[in-house]
């Protein structure tokens, strides 16, 4: 995955969410990249249900992603206390006009499940 400016992302980046969750007050969650696969990045990052589509920035305040959806992952007890795993969708390079982006799309909503 890249940054909107062509940079690469790196495992570790700190990285934010700028959310308004269901329309409410915004929120700000932070972290860092934990995983990079080829269509979406994750991290630990308390997200709330109706943030969807909100932006995934870097401390430089370039997107990195949209938030997509959230899941839970088996963890021991021990660390019962992090919070669930996010993914994130990389955003599409392509326009909407491109018979490609369609396709990417439904690989987009099928991440994860």
């Amino acid at each position: 995955p890249i940054c909107s400016n062509g940079t690469p992302i790196r495992v570790g980046d700190p990285i934010m969410i700028v959310q308004h969750p269901g329309g409410g007050p915004r929120s700000v969650s932070l972290d860092t990249v934990a995983e990079l696969f080829s269509t979406c990045v994750t991290y630990r990052c308390e997200t709330s249900r109706g943030s969807g589509g909100s932006p995934v920035l870097l401390s430089s305040w370039e997107v990195v992603a949209l938030h997509y959806e959230t899941f839970e992952e088996a963890r021991p007890v021990t660390a019962a206390h992090q919070p669930p795993r996010s993914a994130y969708q990389q955003p599409a390079v392509q326009p909407m006009s491109d018979p490609m982006s369609m396709s990417m799309a439904e690989r987009y909503r099928s991440v994860g499940r």
